[in-house]
């Protein structure tokens, strides 16, 4: 049975101002999925050969946080937080939640190890506590306040100040920093910059937050509006162009600056003395590194496999070791770790294949073991009962946990990362025949000449190629499958018969947006 798992609408494609005639090229008859060799291909035409050992958790793995005691990780997955023990990677408990979804970051651990906090979709820190018998269940959660615009803050990264019973929270929709006294439950805001993500406390009195959206706009720059809120725009192209992390003082509960950075800024750390942060900024390939003594920016560290690549890997987390020497960095879109070696001029030592978009990292020093959570696994390949097919929101998450490669190891990772992301690449260079430099429909690779000059796209949002598509012999499709055939939707069929019909097009998007 074939199953299109990942969303890509309908196409209809209407191809006019044809040039020549059509050029057959080799078929390779290679499928989205798993592969006969054991690695996955996705539809983002990247392969996935993780290092390590994987642990599936269907859903989508965000985040994680370590026992005190080092014997158990806690993740964030999607519609739960799923314990795992660490020496033999046996999940133990998969606590869902009492109500929405997980955020997209967040959760941490009480000094102490008995109770989690993460943070929801909505408006909640949602707390667990671990009972006699070892197994997390929910305490009562923390409300947080909604924005002046109304609707959900949306929160996200979260920071925990045992010594004065303080949670600080980020509200993305609110663009403020929360501030949870957890003996009155009460909830201050400092407003921070716009979308706020995470934020790290690096003494009594100071704090960073990173911010998505970079500053809040002055009067009379160019913004476009975002949920209620105004971002800093290029005034060209309508593309946001500010990514900002603000200076909190603990004190008196102010933003006292405004540090400019790459775009996008996410996931951040500061080194062991407190004397660097380091800040992943997922739009421009880069770590901006802070002086946290003038807070200021003293270094950029380009993290993209190849320099002349374009724009792309998106780096949005990271883990500094014990001695403040190395930086792990969670390349989401190469689908890898990049181990960065720091010093008076930093250096990219290599990569470590991951699964499919890596979220979040961290580094176990007692076992020599680096543990990365990957929000997308080996994609949509979590299988329902009851249910046929694959549901492009179902996710096969994974956790890996990774023994540290010394160098001539960590040299063998960064070819096999290299390779994953190259498959395109493979295709030019096993062209044995010429194939791909002759004139086709549809090109393979990146300038290859097409015979025809205009396409007309015609897409039908959220249903998948069986759906509709799954009746037509002409196609590999499944009938099985089939909710609206010829009889509900015959211009589509017709459209189809009479220009073009794509039968195995992928495309890498999971929602809508992406799918556009």
């Amino acid at each position: 049975m074939r199953n299109n798992y990942c969303y890509i609408g309908i196409l209809l494609v209407v191809l006019f101002s044809f040039q020549g005639t059509f050029a057959q090229i080799e078929s390779r008859n290679i499928q989205v999925g798993p592969q006969k060799d054991g690695s996955f291909l996705v539809p983002s035409n990247q392969l996935l050969r993780p290092a390590g050992l994987q642990v599936t958790l269907p859903g989508r793995p965000l985040d994680l946080v370590q026992s005190p005691d080092k014997k158990l990780l806690i993740v964030k997955n999607r519609n739960s937080i799923d314990v795992i023990r660490i020496q033999d990677r046996a999940v133990l408990q998969s606590l869902s939640l009492p109500k929405s979804g997980n955020s997209f970051t967040g959760i941490c651990l009480s000094a102490d190890g008995k109770q989690v906090f993460v943070t929801d979709a909505e408006n909640m820190i949602n707390v667990a506590t671990f009972a006699e018998d070892g197994m997390l269940k929910w305490e009562t959660p923390i409300q947080l306040p909604e924005p002046a615009i109304g609707g959900d803050a949306v929160p996200g990264g979260l920071a925990l100040d045992d010594r004065h019973s303080q949670i600080y929270v980020t509200l993305s929709r609110n663009n403020t920093l929360g501030v949870v006294n957890q003996r009155t439950g009460i909830v201050d805001e400092i407003p921070v910059g716009i979308a706020p993500y995470d934020v790290v406390i690096i003494s009594e009195t100071k704090a960073y937050v990173s911010n998505w959206g970079g500053r809040r706009p002055e009067e009379g720059e160019s913004t476009y509006n975002t949920s209620g809120s105004e971002v800093l725009v290029d005034p060209e192209t309508g593309i946001a162009n500010n990514g900002s992390v603000s200076v909190i003082d603990l004190n008196t509960n102010r933003n006292i600056k405004s540090i400019e950075v790459g775009l996008h800024p996410s996931g951040m750390v500061a080194s062991p003395d407190g004397n660097r942060l380091y800040v992943a900024c997922a739009n421009s390939d880069v770590i901006s590194v802070i002086n946290t003594l003038t807070d200021e920016v003293v270094e950029e560290i380009l993290v993209r496999t190849e320099k002349e690549l374009p724009f792309g890997s998106a780096p949005n987390a990271l883990f500094v070791s014990k001695d403040g020497k190395t930086l792990y960095v969670a390349n989401g879109t190469d689908n890898a770790i990049c181990v960065i070696e720091l010093g008076q001029s930093s250096r990219v030592k290599g990569y470590i294949p991951t699964g499919w978009y890596p979220a979040s990292v961290l580094l176990d020093e007692e076992s020599n073991l680096l543990i990365v959570a990957n929000a997308k696994g080996v994609g949509s390949r979590n299988q329902q009962t009851g249910r046929a097919g694959h549901n492009s929101r179902e996710l096969q998450g994974t956790v890996s946990f990774i023994s540290l490669p010394d160098e001539v190891k960590l040299t063998q990772m960064t070819e096999t990362v290299l390779e994953n992301n190259s498959y395109v690449q493979k295709l030019t260079v096993n062209d044995k025949k010429g194939s791909l430099k002759k004139s086709v429909p549809v090109p393979q690779v990146l300038n290859q000449p097409s015979v025809f000059k205009h396409v007309v796209y015609i897409i039908k949002e959220n249903r998948t190629y069986d759906q509709v598509f799954g009746d037509m012999t002409q196609g590999n499709g499944d009938t099985s499958l089939v909710h609206f055939g010829r009889e509900i939707t015959p211009n589509h069929h017709k459209l189809a018969e009479e220009f073009v019909l794509l039968d195995n097009f992928y495309c890498s998007g999971v929602l809508s947006a992406d799918g556009h």
